[in-house]
């Protein structure tokens, strides 16, 4: 299927916000790996804005092997990281992969398939790894994103933001009282 729809968009970041929720809200649809944008845009630690930090990326990666009955290897999942993370293959290190995949064992999320050298999910894995990857998406991204908006615009108040203001001036207050505000 082949889908185009042009946006114009105030900011990267709501372009993105909005990329990222037609993929999650069309997963079930199959393929995710071959939705792409037709803009490919490299990204570097010089890049603006926010990206997925390394464990996001992993959780992230993990929920894209939930239903493969071989498994997945070291290989697959660094090619995945490394894309999440917007970077190359040669800057994503197979020891780096190596230690991941340790930690992630270690942790329960994974465990090694009997007699081979790929990787499945544990229960415990796949239900955490999608828990923590749609707080993600759904709650904290945008939450963090509108309380920390510039207050220059005229939109309605965020609840978070107005929350975060007011615990900001409680803690001022704190100071302020201990004498502590320099």
């Amino acid at each position: 299927m082949e889908y185009s729809l042009t946006q114009i968009l105030d900011r990267p970041v709501h372009g993105r916000e909005f990329f990222e929720e037609v993929i999650r809200e069309n997963l079930d649809l199959g393929r995710p790996d071959r939705v792409q944008l037709l803009f490919e845009r490299k990204v570097t630690r010089a890049t603006p804005g926010k990206f997925a930090t390394r464990v996001m990326a992993l959780l992230m990666a993990l929920c894209l092997f939930l239903t493969l009955p071989a498994g997945f290897s070291n290989r697959q999942l660094r090619q995945c990281v490394a894309q999440l993370l917007g970077l190359d293959l040669e800057q994503y290190k197979p020891g780096q992969m190596t230690y991941d995949l340790r930690r992630l064992r270690l942790k329960g999320f994974i465990c090694r398939k009997a007699g081979t050298h790929a990787y499945e999910l544990t229960p415990y894995g796949r239900h955490t790894s999608l828990f923590l990857t749609r707080l993600y998406q759904r709650a904290l991204r945008p939450g963090l994103a509108a309380a920390i908006e510039p207050p220059a615009r005229v939109e309605p108040p965020h609840p978070l933001r107005d929350t975060l203001a007011r615990l900001d001036a409680q803690i001022a207050q704190i100071l302020q009282d201990a004498h502590l505000n320099n």
